[in-house]
């Protein structure tokens, strides 16, 4: 038995679970040959999952065109196998540009690409929202996220 979309929207927020296509709280889903029962939130956060994706988006955002080195000066804690990982799947998902440079010693550039810029309001209501979190629970100090990097 389906649930109802208010039900559904606090069970199954993120379109888990499916019967005959159906996404309970949302409108159906095309039923194309690739995709036949993923909704568009999931494909969504599917791109950008992760703990350190949104913040290599965020600051690609905030600061344009950066180096490997100054994308990991500024997110303290990511391990130099995690940020190559992240992205490597950030370009996959055509979220992120890499320019790599013949020059010796090699020089490699990342910058968002046009998908990439397309979730500039997302990530800017993302970072409005968590400064707005913040101050509710007392955890901002001058005006500034929580978060020195940010």
């Amino acid at each position: 038995m389906l649930e109802s979309p208010a039900t559904a929207a606090s069970t199954h927020f993120f379109c888990t679970q499916y019967q005959n296509g159906y996404c309970p709280g949302f409108p159906p889903m095309s039923r194309s040959a690739e995709n036949t029962s993923r909704c568009a939130v999931e494909t969504a956060l599917d791109a950008i999952n992760g703990k350190w994706k949104g913040l290599i988006l965020y600051h690609l955002m905030r600061d344009g065109m950066q180096r490997f080195n100054a994308l990991q000066r500024r997110l303290p804690g990511i391990t130099q196998r995690m940020l190559t990982k992240q992205l490597r799947e950030l370009e996959a998902e055509e979220l992120v540009v890499r320019k790599v440079y013949a020059e010796v010693p090699p020089r490699v550039e990342y910058r968002l690409s046009a998908q990439g810029e397309e979730l500039r309001p997302v990530i800017e209501a993302l970072r409005a929202w968590g400064m707005r979190r913040d101050a509710a629970r007392g955890k901002v100090e001058d005006g500034r996220d929580a978060a020195s990097n940010c």
